[in-house]
């Protein structure tokens, strides 16, 4: 678990927290029947060999010339692995950021700017079977039944296009075999001296209706992690006139999960097949999982609770034939989320009335403030209660062809993708009991007509669409038995136009710079980006069992549009901002030795991140008053991400089975972070008199200088079945969560 200073969500000053070093150690021990790489190492056999299809097809992952990680079905289910955060300590150049479980910021090799994205996309990719689900915070699939795990380190540009410009992270479901019947409950209870219990049931079954032919793969899980944040007794922030005893709770942060996985499979013919899912989830968290060391060891002192729902459906449909000597996939599916959140918004207003000082009132000794704040009860206006909702919609459609085929030393294949994605939500800032008791509701009253639904201070909404088409290929050409050749490209070209509202407590909307001569409170800015990704590598096999590899690679994160407000001849960032791109050079060598029972791979990586989009509060704000705090993107710096990445399984004798893996990255700026550059030159001045330039040099946030894991499994008989003792340490070392100046 890693514990982070909870902090009011963007208060215009840049903030800096370390990330404490995080060790965790478990031991479990089991009994069970015909596990693989148990029973392989008791025969003092080779580790067992996993395959992937991270390059579109079927290798073994000795073999692929990038840098993969693979947890097998096996291997999920020996470590206990139930989401992100679990698994994400295995994986070393993988980092993982969540405040809420349910909602995953995943980040590769240190390409990260900000730990909460409003606007910004991921720089990470999320693939659930062949859709990918990114977005910039991910969905956190519950690993049940689950074939395999693969997380494709650097940019994989070339087949998985957007947003993979630092990493992939692809889930794997299984798949209806309509050879055999199987069915298996499983269950779980588990509880700590500082949580609630936590409970997890699950039920698989595989079900052939035809024999060879047809088969239904029924899949339902529920789970409660239990809470162990403390929600503790404190009062309002600024003066303590009132306090938080009506919400009160010991281990509030409880996370409950359930969903469901329906899936068959037609096997037509000898060439074809069909396979249809439906992917079901509902995840729901009591509270945030953060604590604040001020106040005490896994304790907040909050005013409302914050829960939040996360629920989303998948359905698919996947076509795999042949048509003469070559493959053809097809892949369409149709993704759905809806989230909904309250976050205690008691400690922002606090630092928020700052600004907001108006007329002293020696009556009641507090000062008043002015129209365009907003305060608690009447007596009580710079020590107010309220929080602010959410509620967001996704949808998603996409659409891929592959045709993949070899032709004696060639491999090749080449595809086209389509996209549909659309992004709605609604967030009313200020809500509380008594807003219609509160000051600024008089000021508004005084001023206007009020309608009487009025609930909060501030209301925005927001309407995205992007659609992305692309063609991409890859040709893979062996010169002899030693040297292969692979180039790929992908070309893109996607175009996004967004609808943006502002509304104020009186019902009336806000005053906007609007290009297009839209009416105040709106803009619709809209813009287009497109591109090409090479990709070449070249492999050199010693022989079956060793290889080097040399790697170019790029990947690209899509443009986007900012939000239109405020005085359009004082605005400093424009409404349009442009994809970034991630350059890679890597090294790798992956071998075996020891007649298979010893396997290690190393990877050296050098990467540029150039016109790296960077989430922050709006400069304009400082000197346009009509701009109130604002969250936008531009292309503000580059970077430098450089590391090393090392990997060890080993048999040991014949029942002890042994696994090291570790990651080096230094990710720093490689030119100062000025968000001002964009500014006319009139108001660049005035700009950086308020933003100072985040200097050359300065450390990436949410990565990890190191990281590390290891493991040592015992496999012994019991009973007449196979037996294993499996101990497990984990170190994730210290992170920031802001860019930080070295």
């Amino acid at each position: 678990m890693n514990r982070r200073i909870s902090r009011p969500a963007r208060f215009p000053e840049r903030q800096v927290a370390v990330q404490h070093t995080a060790i965790s150690l478990a031991i479990s021990a089991a009994l069970f029947g015909g596990s693989l790489a148990a029973q392989e190492a008791a025969q003092g056999e080779k580790i067992e060999e996993i395959l992937v299809t991270a390059s579109r097809r079927t290798e073994s992952l000795q073999d692929v010339a990038f840098s993969i990680k693979a947890l097998g079905n096996d291997e999920i289910q020996r470590r206990r692995l139930q989401g992100i955060d679990d698994y994400a300590r295995f994986l070393p150049t993988m980092s993982y950021f969540a405040n809420s479980p349910g909602a995953a910021k995943i980040v590769f090799r240190g390409v990260s700017d900000a730990p909460i994205a409003f606007i910004a996309q991921s720089s990470a990719s999320l693939y659930l079977d062949e859709q990918p689900l990114t977005q910039n915070f991910n969905v956190d699939v519950r690993m049940v039944d689950i074939e395999r795990l693969e997380a494709l380190s650097g940019p994989q540009g070339t087949l998985y296009g957007d947003s993979s410009q630092s990493g992939t992270l692809r889930i794997i479901t299984n798949k209806p075999d309509p050879t055999q019947f199987s069915a298996n409950v499983g269950a779980m209870l588990r509880s700590g001296s500082k949580s609630s219990m936590s409970h997890e049931l699950t039920a698989v079954a595989n079900i052939p209706l035809v024999e060879d032919k047809l088969a239904i793969r029924l899949v339902g899980f529920t789970s409660k992690d239990g809470g162990f944040i403390d929600n503790v007794l404190g009062p309002t922030p600024r003066f303590g006139q009132s306090d938080n005893a009506d919400v009160v709770e010991d281990n509030w942060n409880d996370f409950t999960v359930s969903g469901a996985r329906v899936s068959a499979r037609w096997f037509v013919n000898e060439d074809w097949t069909a396979t249809g899912s439906i992917v079901y989830q509902d995840s729901e968290a009591d509270a945030l999982q953060e604590h604040d060391p001020t106040v005490g060891d896994l304790e907040v002192v909050r005013f409302f609770a914050e829960p939040r729902d996360d629920e989303w459906e998948q359905f698919g449909l996947t076509l795999e034939g042949r048509i003469g000597n070559a493959s053809l996939i097809s892949n369409t599916a149709y993704f759905e989320r809806d989230v909904s959140y309250i976050n205690d918004r008691t400690t922002y207003a606090s630092y928020f009335s700052l600004f907001c000082n108006g007329p002293y009132d020696p009556s009641y000794n507090i000062q008043y403030a002015p129209a365009y704040c907003y305060g608690g009860p009447t007596v009580d206006t710079n020590d107010p209660r309220n929080f602010n909702t959410y509620l967001q919609r996704n949808t998603r459609f996409t659409q891929e062809l592959r045709l993949s085929g070899s032709t004696g030393r060639w491999d090749w294949l080449i595809g086209a993708f389509y996209e549909d994605k659309t992004e709605e939500w609604d967030y009313r800032t200020v809500v509380g009991p008594n807003y219609r008791d509160t000051i600024a509701y008089a000021y508004w009253a005084g001023l206007y007509t009020l309608p009487p639904n009025v609930e909060a201070w501030w209301n925005s909404g927001d309407d995205t669409k992007w659609e992305q088409w692309a063609v991409f290929g890859e040709t893979s050409f062996k010169f002899d038995e030693r040297w292969t050749l692979t180039l790929g490209g992908r070309y893109y070209d996607t175009t996004f136009d967004k609808t943006y509202f502002v509304e104020r407590p009186d019902g009336r909307l806000d005053a906007a710079s609007n290009p297009g001569g839209n009416p105040p409170g709106f803009s619709n800015p809209e813009g287009s980006d497109s591109g090409f990704l090479p990709k070449v590598s070249l492999k050199y096999d010693f022989d079956p069992d060793k290889m080097i590899y040399g790697l170019y690679s790029e990947g690209f994160r899509a443009g986007g549009t900012n939000r239109g407000r405020g005085d359009p001849n004082r605005v400093v960032v424009p409404f349009t901002y442009d994809a970034d791109i991630v350059e890679n050079w890597e090294l790798g060598f992956n071998s075996r030795f020891a007649g298979g029972r010893v396997q290690f791979n190393a990877t050296a990586f050098h990467m540029l991140w150039k016109d790296a989009q960077f989430e922050f509060n709006d400069p304009s704000f400082n000197f346009s008053p009509s701009e109130p705090f604002q969250t936008v993107v531009g292309n503000a710096f580059d970077a430098v991400n450089d590391g090393t990445e090392v990997a060890l399984n080993a048999l040991v004798g014949d029942n002890v089975e042994l696994g090291l893996s570790a990651a080096y990255i230094e990710a720093e700026t490689d030119s100062a972070a000025d968000v001002c550059s964009t500014a006319a030159p009139e108001l660049q001045a005035e700009c950086r008199a308020t933003f100072i330039p985040i200097p050359e040099g300065s450390r990436l946030p949410l990565t990890p200088k190191f990281k590390g894991a290891g493991s040592l499994q015992y496999n012994f008989p019991m009973w007449g079945r196979d037996a294993y003792v499996l101990g497990q340490v984990s170190y994730t070392g210290s992170s920031v969560n802001q860019l930080q100046e070295s």
